[in-house]
């Protein structure tokens, strides 16, 4: 099972290597990777309701993630559709695997550092309202990065089946985006 690859897990998914119960544990795994976030609240010390500009922040990162989503879905859905019209939920969820646990690796690390950061100035209640709004805007980056991630497997992918559909060998650009009409 390739975890850890965007390139591998492309190719693989391209010449079919993939097994039916392998692809279900790429289920799994993203199931788990939803759940990860949750032990940050059981660690996160109790502070007072941020401000309303925090809020407010937190809100606006809120409705941008959510467009930023739904683009970003379309948009690998579109490239998709370029390349035979089938398996896109089977592809996203094979696709996403490596990409979330990447983002993962990086971000569980930055957000216990921060909560300790909380908990050991826990008196300054400054301290507490820029760290909510630095986890809001840090949510809107990564939610960016993923997509835009994603979106760069979906078209790596997208160049893998065409070069295999002409039957070309060779390596694959990871820029050359296709035109979507």
């Amino acid at each position: 099972m390739i975890i850890l690859s965007s390139k591998k897990l492309e190719l693989a998914l391209a010449e079919n290597r993939i097994t039916g119960w392998e692809k279900a544990k790429y289920i799994f795994i993203l199931t788990i990777l939803g759940f990860v976030y949750s032990p940050f609240y059981f660690f996160a010390p109790p502070y007072p309701s941020p401000s309303l500009s925090v809020q407010t922040l937190d809100i606006l990162a809120k409705l941008f993630s959510v467009l930023i989503i739904f683009y970003g879905i379309k948009r690998c859905f579109q490239i998709n559709e370029l390349i035979d019209h089938q398996s896109f939920i089977e592809r996203l969820i094979i696709l996403v695997v490596p990409i979330g646990l990447k983002i993962e690796i990086v971000s569980i690390p930055t957000g216990f550092t921060l909560i300790w950061i909380i908990a050991h100035f826990s008196k300054n209640t400054n301290l507490h309202q820029a760290t909510r709004a630095l986890f809001s805007i840090g949510g809107f980056i990564i939610t960016y990065f993923y997509y835009f991630f994603l979106r760069r497997s979906f078209t790596r992918f997208s160049q893998i089946m065409e070069k295999k559909e002409k039957g070309v060998d060779g390596p694959v650009s990871d820029f050359e985006i296709p035109k979507i009409s």
